[in-house]
C-alpha cells in the first residue's frame, strides 16, 4: 500500500504512516531537489496528477468484489456563513511637547460577529479491510442537516504616538488589541472519518479523524511596539524596534481519542472477534504476526461463515513454511482470496478508536522580539538599498522528541526573517533585485495520531522586478520571483522526517498599471 500522497504538477510528495515516512520512488527524478540530500527520502516522484490518475484508475476499477470498484468515502456539503457589525471612532492630536513634534491617534472599535456553520454529509456506513494493510471507510447515506451557532463580540482599542526626540530622530510607540478570525475551513460542522494504516492489532497508530469548531473564538492579541528611527539624509534610514504581543484564544491543533458514527474495527485482534480469532490462531503455531497472515485467515473465517476448522484446513493447504518468506501463504492463492472477500465490521468487532484531530482555542501565549532595517541611497544616482532583520521568541518552539500522548502547545507560523534589496528608481524607471529569507518555523502541531509537529525548512528566494512609466498615467512592470528554483519543504519531528515537498520553479509576471 503506498499510503496517502502529496502531488503536485511541479513535484511530489510523500506519505506519513504514523511517525515513519514512507516514500517510494517510480521516476525519482527531480530538475533540482534532492529528495535524499537529508538522508531520509527512499522515495520521491515527480509526475502529472491526471497522468497518473490515468495509470492507477484501471487498477482500482477492477480490483476487489466484481463491480466494487473504488469504495466510496462518503462527502460532505459545508457552508459557512458569517456576519460582522461593527462601530468605530478615532481622533487625531498633533501639537508639541517639550518643544518637540509630537502626534498622537487614538481609536477604538466594538465588533458583534455572528457565526453559522450548516453541513450536510454522508454518514459512513462501515470499516472495510479489504486486504492486508488496506482499510476503507463506506460511506452511508445522507444525514440530517447539522446546524451550528455562535456568535463573539470585541472592543480593540488602538493609540500610536511619535515624537521628534532630536533632529531627524523620530521616537514610536503603539499599543493595540487586534483579532485574527479562524479560517473558514476551521468553521465547518462536517466530521472526517479515515481508516487506519494497518491491523490496529498488528500495531498501527490510531486511524485519523478530523472534526472542526464552528464556535472557535478569534485569535485576540494585546500588542505593544517601540522604535526609534534615525532619518540621516534625505530618502534614507535606520530603524529598530522592540515588540511584544500576548496572543489568547490562538487557534491551534489538539487531538483527542474516541468513536465516531458506531464505527467497528474488523483488524482489532480483540478477543471473540473474527480477527481476534485469527491472532490466536497464528499465535499458538508460530506463525509470523504479518498484515497477509492476519488479513488471510480472517478472510477465511469470513468465507466459511466462522466455521474455524474449514479456515484453519484452507490457510494450512497453502502454507508453505520453508519458503523463507515471512507471509509464507501462496500468493496467487492470496490475491484470489483477497479479490473475493472483505472484511466488514461487525458487532463482535470492538469501536474503533479514532485520533481526532480538530481546532481548539489555546491557552495564553507570548511573542517577543526585535527588528532593524537600514535603507540608503547613494546621492541623486537613484542607486540604493535596503536591509532588514527580524528575531522572534517566545512560545513558538516545540521539543520534537515529546511525549506523543500529550497534545503540543505553540505559536506556529512565526519565525526568523531577513531580506536584502538592490534598488534603482529615477526617471520613471524603477527596478529591484531582492533576496528575501526566512529561518525554518513550526507550521502546526499535533499532526496525526502520534501528534506530531510540522516544521516548515528554512526558504530563501531570489526576486526581481522592474517597471517603467510610459506617461505620468500609464505604466508597465516585470516580476520574477523565485530565480533558484528554491525548493519547499515540511518535515515532522526531524529533518529525516520527510512530510512534503515541492519542487518550485521561477515564476513571471508581466503588468500594466493605468492612473486615474
Amino acid at each position: 500500500m503506498l499510503g496517502d500522497w502529496g502531488i503536485t504538477d511541479t513535484g511530489l510528495v510523500s506519505s506519513m504512516a504514523g511517525d515513519l515516512v514512507k516514500t517510494y520512488c517510480m521516476t525519482c527524478k527531480f530538475d533540482k531537489y534532492d529528495p535524499k540530500s537529508t538522508g531520509s527520502a527512499l522515495v520521491a516522484f515527480r509526475g502529472n496528477a491526471v497522468d497518473l490518475l490515468d495509470v492507477f484508475s484501471p487498477y482500482y476499477a477492477n480490483s476487489g468484489i466484481a463491480g466494487r470498484g473504488v469504495m466510496d468515502q462518503g462527502s460532505a456539503d459545508d457552508t459557512v456563513g458569517e456576519k460582522t457589525w461593527a462601530v468605530y471612532g478615532q481622533m487625531n492630536w498633533s501639537g508639541e511637547i517639550g518643544g518637540r513634534r509630537a502626534n498622537a491617534l487614538i481609536g477604538v472599535r466594538y465588533e458583534q460577529t455572528r457565526v453559522n456553520s450548516l453541513s450536510l454529509q454522508s454518514v459512513p456506513a462501515a470499516m472495510r479491510w479489504t486486504q492486508d494493510n488496506d482499510f476503507n471507510v463506506d460511506g452511508g447515506p445522507a444525514g440530517g442537516a447539522v446546524v451550528v451557532k455562535a456568535k463573539y463580540d470585541n472592543l480593540l482599542p488602538s493609540l500610536d504616538f511619535d515624537i521628534e526626540v532630536l533632529d531627524n530622530v523620530k521616537a514610536r510607540a503603539s499599543f493595540s488589541q487586534t483579532l485574527a478570525r479562524a479560517d473558514y475551513g476551521s468553521l465547518f460542522a462536517s466530521v472526517t472519518a479515515n481508516a487506519p494504516n494497518r491491523p490496529t492489532a498488528l500495531g498501527a497508530a490510531p486511524a485519523g479523524a478530523t472534526r472542526q469548531d464552528p464556535a472557535l473564538l478569534p485569535l485576540e492579541s494585546d500588542n505593544f511596539d517601540v522604535s526609534l528611527e534615525w532619518y540621516y539624509k534625505p530618502s534614507s534610514f535606520v530603524s529598530i524596534g522592540f515588540f511584544n504581543k500576548n496572543v489568547r484564544n490562538f487557534i491551534g491543533n489538539q487531538v483527542t481519542n474516541g468513536n465516531l458514527f458506531g464505527l467497528r474495527d474488523p483488524g482489532s485482534g480483540a478477543a471473540g472477534s473474527r480477527s481476534g480469532v485469527a491472532l490466536n490462531y497464528l499465535r499458538a503455531n508460530g506463525i509470523a504476526l504479518s498484515d497477509i497472515n492476519m488479513f488471510a485467515y480472517t478472510a477465511l473465517l469470513v468465507q466459511n461463515n466462522g466455521n474455524a476448522a474449514a479456515a484453519t484446513t484452507a490457510f494450512q493447504a497453502n502454507y508453505n513454511p520453508v519458503t523463507g518468506n515471512l507471509d509464507r501463504i501462496s500468493g496467487s492463492f492470496y490475491n484470489n482470496l483477497a479479490a473475493a472477500v472483505d472484511i466488514v465490521g461487525d458487532a463482535n468487532d470492538p469501536l474503533v478508536n479514532f485520533a481526532i484531530s480538530g481546532p481548539v482555542n489555546n491557552r495564553e501565549g507570548n511573542i517577543h522580539g526585535f527588528e532593524v532595517a537600514w535603507t540608503h541611497f547613494f546621492g541623486q544616482t537613484g542607486f540604493g538599498f535596503s536591509a532588514s532583520y527580524t528575531k522572534v521568541d517566545g512560545d513558538v518552539n516545540v521539543d520534537p522528541y515529546a511525549d506523543p500522548n500529550v497534545n503540543i502547545f505553540a505559536l506556529t507560523g512565526l519565525g526568523d526573517s531577513a531580506n536584502f534589496t538592490a534598488i534603482y528608481d529615477k526617471g520613471g524607471l524603477s527596478a529591484r533585485v531582492a533576496y528575501n529569507w526566512r529561518d525554518k518555523y513550526l507550521s502546526g502541531t499535533n499532526q496525526g495520531g502520534n501528534r506530531n509537529p510540522l516544521f516548515t525548512d528554512t526558504f530563501g528566494t531570489l526576486d526581481a522586478n522592474i517597471s517603467y512609466d510610459i506617461t505620468q498615467n500609464f505604466s508597465v512592470s516585470l516580476e520574477a520571483v523565485n530565480l533558484t528554483s528554491e525548493p519547499f519543504r515540511q518535515y515532522a519531528r526531524t529533518e529525516t522526517n520527510l512530510v512534503y515537498v515541492q519542487e518550485l520553479k521561477p515564476r513571471f509576471y508581466l503588468g500594466g498599471r493605468f492612473r486615474f
